[in-house]
């Protein structure tokens, strides 16, 4: 049948994967991961009270969401996802998310990240 929300048409597009939070054969990338890049759709997925996406399920390649976001340098998702409380300090391939912002000399995003933690720990 036709999609009623847009975790569904994920699941229906992506149809090994029986959840948001499950890794698919194809790109062992999770919905969240492969919205990364578009972060409106990121923000419906991460909002849909009725999905409750796991915002820090690991690809195959062993990143969180958060991971990739940083890595491609897309700030907009970066914030969405820590707003969603995505852990900042959960390591993906060995490093954390800030990590990956210091390899990438991104200071925007490292900035965001310092933001999150001292948010969280308050």
């Amino acid at each position: 049948g036709k999609p009623g929300n847009v975790g569904e048409f994920l699941i229906d597009i992506h149809p090994s994967s029986q959840s948001l939070s499950s890794v698919g054969p194809i790109s062992d990338n999770t919905a969240l991961h492969l919205t990364v890049k578009r972060p409106a759709t990121l923000e419906i997925l991460i909002s849909d009270d009725n999905i409750h996406p796991n915002c820090e399920v690991k690809n195959g390649a062993g990143h969180t969401p958060l991971c990739k976001a940083v890595c491609e340098g897309q700030y907009e998702s970066t914030t969405l996802l820590l707003e969603r409380r995505a852990s900042p300090e959960l390591i993906g391939r060995g490093q954390r998310p800030m990590d990956y912002a210091i390899h990438n000399k991104d200071g925007v995003v490292g900035a965001f990240i310092i933001e999150a933690t001292d948010v969280g720990a308050t």
